[in-house]
């Protein structure tokens, strides 16, 4: 399976993926941009997107959008323009062309919800469900380079952006229930998990099935969610670690810098 040679995932070479020239490109985030992702954790090719339209979206914005709280210059929007074109060039191809679906998370920020009952939502969310098996199904199919991929990509973004924007219509307050608990703990570590799991899916997968496919018989369904509980605690653990301490090391380098000095006369000043 490390091999690439295993007929039943869709696991490269990872002993090709694992130079240093690779390492170093991953950490300046140009997966996606260079050929492949670190190692055998395919689940980062998205991470280098994401770095990408955080550098993209404020420069674009800077170079149109008028600000009430700091006035812009016109050569300083020249500059935030020419800046924007020049990384898109760079991230040209498939990072520039997701772009516009990153924007629908931002338009969501924007636009006022429908107030809709509970009841639409819940009879919604049954319906939505299915949508995600179809374009996964279509994905598998067309291939990821292929026309049809990219039209699935936006016709499946237009779907569920109409989705969220409904769902976003909740203004009820939050029950303090068992299950309200559980959605917020696994949120709490939601991005270690992303991060984390497919390199020990991938050993697990390679110790137990190796290159067989396991039936869905009630054995090999009980394994399953066994090894699902276990790739969860095992990011949950990551993050405990590194993810939920993240606000009091920023604390820590803010104090260090001075920052947190300068916030609070900030505050006392928009106060007065």
């Amino acid at each position: 399976m490390y091999g690439g040679l295993g007929q039943n995932h869709m696991t490269p070479d990872v002993a090709a993926g694992l130079s240093m020239k690779l390492f170093f490109e991953n950490l300046f985030f140009l997966q996606g941009i260079t050929p492949r992702v670190f190692g055998s954790d395919g689940a980062l090719w998205s991470l280098a997107n994401e770095f990408w339209y955080y550098i993209l979206f404020p420069l674009g914005l800077s170079a149109v959008v008028k600000s009430k709280k700091q006035k812009i210059r016109g050569w300083e929007r020249v500059l935030y323009a020419a800046l924007f074109m020049l990384t898109a060039w760079f991230v040209r191809g498939g990072v520039l062309g997701m772009f516009p679906i990153w924007l629908t998370g931002t338009l969501l920020c924007k636009v006022p919800a429908p107030r809709l009952g509970k009841g639409v939502r819940l009879a919604l969310m049954l319906a939505y469900t299915p949508v995600i098996f179809v374009f996964g199904k279509i994905a598998s199919l067309a291939g990821s380079t292929s026309v049809l991929s990219v039209y699935g990509d936006y016709s499946f973004t237009l779907i569920t952006g109409l989705f969220f924007w409904v769902v976003l219509g909740a203004r009820e307050p939050a029950q303090h229930t068992a299950g309200a608990w559980v959605s917020r703990e696994l949120a709490r570590f939601s991005y270690t998990l992303y991060v984390v799991h497919m390199p020990l899916l991938l050993l697990v997968t390679a110790m137990v099935a190796g290159d067989t496919r396991w039936m869905p018989d009630a054995l090999h369904v009980a394994a399953g969610l066994g090894i699902l509980i276990a790739v969860l605690g095992y990011a949950y653990g990551v993050a405990w670690l590194t993810e939920f301490r993240t606000d009091t090391w920023r604390r820590w380098v803010e104090a260090r810098l001075g920052m947190n000095a300068r916030r609070d006369v900030s505050t006392a000043v928009s106060r007065s």
